[in-house]
């Protein structure tokens, strides 16, 4: 079976489509939210995109005593994440393609009952085929 392939300009234009869905959907929450810091979002020239609330610098160092930022709650609790996805077949078998992450992490922090919990998840084989293709 051949390999599918789908077109550069086509993953770009997914790519940016779901920064925009995603940006939407975290506005629909705007009720319970306080204040939102500034996106950072990326395309790369392959199509690989990435959003990181609020930015790479600011995430990479977040710590349990870190100050309020990125998505911050009415409660002063607060969110920073980051996500890196491409749009492609998730599999050899998929017949059709979407949007696969290859990264997801968050940083949940609620200062005032000194509680914050981390998620982080890396899809490896995903990064082996994107540099390693067969």
């Amino acid at each position: 079976m051949a390999k599918k392939r789908i077109s550069r300009g086509k993953k770009i234009h997914e790519a940016s489509g779901y920064i925009r869905a995603e940006e939407a959907r975290i506005y629909d929450y705007i009720g319970i939210i306080a204040y939102i810091d500034t996106f950072t979002t990326r395309i790369a020239s392959d199509g690989t995109g990435s959003i990181y609330m609020p930015s790479v610098g600011i995430f990479e160092y977040i710590t349990p005593l870190s100050p309020p930022q990125g998505i911050v709650f009415n409660d002063n609790s607060f969110l920073v994440f980051k996500e890196i996805f491409h749009y492609d077949y998730p599999s050899e078998e998929a017949t059709a393609p979407k949007i696969v992450q290859i990264e997801y992490s968050f940083h949940f922090q609620m200062p005032r009952r000194q509680f914050f919990f981390r998620y982080f998840l890396f899809q490896l084989f995903l990064l082996i085929k994107l540099f390693f293709p067969p």
